[in-house]
C-alpha cells in the first residue's frame, strides 16, 4: 500500500473530439481525463468492450504508460460506435 501511482492530470489532445450526450448536449473532449470523466458519468457503456478498452486506455495515458494520441484514437472509436462522435 505504499506504492505512489503517478498521474499526468490536465493532458491534452492536439484536437479535440466533439461527441453528443445522452441529453443532446455537444461536448469537446480535450484529453483524456476529461474522456475517463465522460466515459463515467456521461455514458452508459453496457460493459462494451470498446468503451472498457477506451477507458484503460486513458487511464494509462494519464499514468504515462500510453501515448496520449492513442488514447484519443481508442475514445474517439468507442464514441464512432457508439454513433455519439462528431465530425
Amino acid at each position: 500500500m505504499s506504492d505512489v501511482i503517478r498521474v499526468k492530470f490536465g493532458m491534452r489532445w492536439r484536437y479535440p473530439v466533439n461527441v453528443v450526450r445522452a441529453d443532446g448536449k455537444f461536448v469537446h473532449i480535450r484529453g483524456p481525463e476529461e474522456a475517463v470523466s465522460f466515459l463515467i458519468h456521461q455514458v452508459d457503456t453496457g460493459g462494451t468492450g470498446r468503451f472498457d478498452e477506451a477507458h484503460r486506455i486513458c487511464v494509462e495515458a494519464l499514468r504515462g504508460e500510453t501515448a496520449v494520441e492513442q488514447a484519443r484514437a481508442r475514445f474517439s472509436d468507442a464514441c464512432w460506435s457508439a454513433g455519439i462522435l462528431l465530425a
